[in-house]
Order: structure tokens, then sequence, then C-alpha cells
């Protein structure tokens, strides 16, 4: 697959610090495979070192949403527990106030 070829081209990139090669590869590499994370997340990397912090902070989102690991939590359900709590907080005094039948 092509986006693999770029993959591993772009970690060389990487590996000496050519960070423009590395997000020339990784975004030709993205645009054939946009779910895939680790070339988000690689992508992020190389944004990041070249000072492109907004560009870098949505690819690094996109490889956060995009990883297959359940052990780490996507973008809307990070944001849920504030919501989530604030909405309890809301309905919690009238829940207790009112005595059960």
């Amino acid at each position: 697959q092509r986006s693999a070829k770029r993959l591993t081209q772009a970690k060389q990139a990487i590996s000496k610090e050519n960070w423009k090669a590395a997000v020339d590869l990784l975004q030709e590499a993205v645009i054939q495979d946009p779910r895939h994370a680790e070339l988000q997340y690689r992508l992020g990397q190389a944004l990041l070192a070249m000072g492109h912090f907004e560009e870098a902070e949505t690819a690094l989102r996109m490889a956060r949403d995009e990883d297959v690991s359940p052990l780490r939590a996507l973008t809307p359900m990070r944001q849920s527990p504030s919501r989530f709590s604030s909405s309890l907080i809301s309905v919690w005094p009238a829940a207790i106030s009112k005595p059960s039948s």
C-alpha cells in the first residue's frame, strides 16, 4: 500500500529531523488514508516540530480519535464528563428533595 510506504519514508525523515520531507510524505499519505491513526500522529509530530501548532493539534486530535485502543478516550468522550456533571448538578437538588411515593 502506498500510504505504508510513505509512512516508512516519513519515519526515516523524522529520524533525520527532516521535518519538511516528513510533512510532505505524511500529507500525501493522509490524503489516501485519512483515518490512519499513526499517519495522523506522525504528521502531528512533524508539524509540531516545525512550529505549526494549530495544524499539529488537528492532526494529533484526529490520531487520538482514530486510534483503535479502547484505553484512550475520544475527543467527544473527553468533553462529556464536564457536560454530564453540570447537568447532574442542575437536577440533583430537585432529585434529592422530592420524597418518594
